[in-house]
């Protein structure tokens, strides 16, 4: 199995190769997690997928509702292979999540490579039942003196302690910073900012930030605040592409970081709708979170949701077309 890393392709040997490289791959070691991988005909890395490992009270229909799910992410996509791994100290927990998700990807017929449980130090395929390879007490193993975690590391890919600590990349200011935030959101909308005409100001902020510029409190503030306006939203949103994905990304987590509510729901949308386009699934239901705290209803948010729920992947997306 092999997954693109930059210009380069890295091939992964065997389950410790591949759970040395999951925590890069999603941002942050996952923990009470069922982790997807998928792979096309030639067995290279097609998408990574996290979802939270099903509740070990579901009934069956339940797990098989959860297996489709998963199944559901094939769609729209050359696949022929997948690797499960579900992360968690109770394999009593994990198996019967693997088995329903191995059934569903079976109906779609994709072939699951393994159906891994990893609980930080041991590792057993629920698969593989060959003693010589898969003991029933588990294979130890050690990612911090793995080599493809070096390797990852040597290339500044990160992987976070956890999903709360990936979470607090996103979170909004506190203390002394969220004064400063709120300071300046009220001295934009007492300037007349809370009607903007049109995208300008944000839009030549976002220029400047993409040039190195790191923006004030107030440029951030004045940015987050006219947002809000759903036809300057859009204009961001229309101009948010495969290729300006990453600027996106850059530019609207640093807004997020830095606004407080309400003014962070629409930053926070771009910022979801740029992290999918851009392959970053756990950072935009992060962002998404972000938006529902606020806003439960926001319709952008909502259909940002919908896609990762459904799996679509950003190769389907296709910018507006710009009239003459």
């Amino acid at each position: 199995m092999s997954t693109p890393t930059g210009t380069d392709r890295l091939t992964l040997r065997g389950p410790e190769d591949v759970l040395a490289k999951i925590p890069f791959l999603v941002g942050f070691h996952p923990e009470e997690s069922l982790v997807t991988l998928t792979f096309d005909e030639d067995r290279e890395l097609t998408l990574t997928a996290r979802a939270d490992l099903p509740e070990p009270d579901l009934t069956p229909q339940e797990l098989r509702a959860a297996g489709d799910r998963l199944a559901c992410l094939v769609f729209g996509r050359e696949v022929r292979y997948c690797l499960l791994v579900a992360y968690t100290a109770s394999r009593a927990r994990a198996t019967p999540a693997l088995r329903a998700a191995v059934t569903a990807f079976a109906d779609v017929d994709v072939t699951v490579l393994d159906a891994i449980v990893a609980d930080g130090r041991r590792w057993w395929s629920d698969v593989c039942a060959d003693p010589a390879c898969c003991p029933p007490e588990g294979k130890p193993y050690d990612l911090a003196s793995h080599p493809l975690t070096a390797r990852s590391i040597y290339r500044g890919e990160v992987a976070l302690a956890g999903q709360e600590e990936f979470r607090r990349t996103v979170a909004p200011p506190a203390g002394a910073a969220r004064e400063a935030a709120e300071l300046a959101v009220a001295r934009v909308v007492s300037a007349g900012s809370a009607v903007p005409a049109g995208a300008g100001v944000a839009a030549g902020l976002f220029a400047r930030a993409g040039a190195g510029d790191r923006l004030t409190d107030e440029d951030v503030a004045r940015v987050a605040v006219e947002v809000g306006d759903v036809a300057v939203r859009d204009e961001f949103w229309s101009q948010i592409t495969r290729e300006s994905a990453d600027r996106h990304v850059e530019f609207w987590s640093d807004v997020v970081r830095r606004t407080v509510p309400p003014h962070d729901v629409a930053p926070a949308a771009l910022l979801a709708f740029a992290a999918w386009l851009q392959g970053q699934g756990a950072l935009a239901r992060c962002a998404l979170e972000r938006v529902h705290s606020v806003d439960p209803d926001y319709s952008m948010a909502r259909l940002i949701e919908q896609v990762l729920r459904c799996g679509i992947p950003p190769e389907a997306w296709e910018p507006p077309s710009v009239g003459p």
